[in-house]
């Protein structure tokens, strides 16, 4: 968080909360992991040292260009 603050990346939000945190970034790594990647979620949620797939989940964002995207490629 004061690392992007000092890099002038960083803000606090409307509702008091920073805008970059090491929360964010873990939510941001693990989206990448699933959306961008090839590890297979299982492999995700252990490395993040989740208990439940539904937790591991809950920390993906996907949007719907993203969700396009991925069904356009893997259709035949």
């Amino acid at each position: 968080k004061e690392a992007a603050k000092r890099a002038g990346m960083n803000e606090r939000m409307d509702n008091g909360r920073w805008l970059i945190t090491g929360h964010t970034l873990r939510h941001a790594s693990i989206t990448h992991q699933v959306n961008e990647t090839d590890i297979d979620i299982h492999i995700v949620k252990e490395v993040a040292g989740h208990a439940s797939l539904d937790t591991t989940l809950e920390y993906v964002h996907t949007s719907e260009e993203e969700k396009r995207r991925q069904v356009r490629r893997n259709l035949p």
